[in-house]
């Protein structure tokens, strides 16, 4: 059975206030890609216990949205992994997480040594695009310092040998906006099938 009505006036001016309201144009902004496994925040990989003698959990790779969130919020650890993270900003992810992404914070901070202890290995390529490198080995011919220069309130002979994790939550800069050859495929694949779709509807 169909059943008819007829609209009022009122129903008219709601409807029309509706269309008058503006909609957000607010975007997201773009996802920034983790760094692949053996590289930047996730040159490592970290495995957790609560005590001696349990069963090993394996933590995941970091994201640099973790890792930007984890700056900005303090939270004490519950030591169950599954745990959420309630805070502000929200974090996103449970405490395995949120452990990860501040044993990565701890690492890039803490790894110091004596100036010219390491160096470059020589096979490297330059660093032309302005990326760091993270390849180096024991410099052979150091010599040792002083103890009054290691003890210098200046800190001028001491010097970090890992990756700064940058603000963007990655060591290595990456540009959101520009797209990669596999992301440029996706794309013209999906306007394809949209045309196909409007083909089909024509006919």
């Amino acid at each position: 059975a169909v059943v008819s009505t007829q609209s009022t006036g009122a129903e008219e001016v709601k409807e029309g206030e509706e269309d008058d309201i503006p909609k957000p144009d607010y975007k997201p902004p773009p996802v920034i890609p983790k760094e692949e496994n053996g590289t930047g925040c996730n040159k490592k990989t970290y495995f957790v216990c609560n005590e001696p003698g349990s069963e090993w959990v394996k933590l995941p790779p970091v994201t640099p949205a973790q890792l930007v969130c984890a700056r900005q919020i303090k939270k004490f650890f519950t030591g169950d992994l599954n745990a959420p993270v309630v805070s502000y900003p929200p974090f996103p992810g449970t405490e395995i997480n949120y452990l990860r992404a501040q044993i990565a914070r701890v690492s890039a901070g803490t790894h110091i040594s004596p100036i010219d202890y390491y160096k470059f290995e020589e096979d490297d390529e330059d660093d032309s695009e302005g990326e760091g490198r993270d390849s180096f080995v024991e410099n052979v011919e150091f010599e040792p310092l002083r103890n009054t220069e290691l003890i210098d309130p200046a800190l001028s002979n001491w010097v970090h040998h890992v990756q700064h994790i940058l603000p963007q939550g990655r060591c290595v800069w990456v540009n959101p906006t520009v797209k990669t050859e596999t992301e440029d495929f996706e794309d013209e694949e999906a306007e394809e099938a949209e045309m196909e779709e409007d083909d089909d509807d024509d006919d």
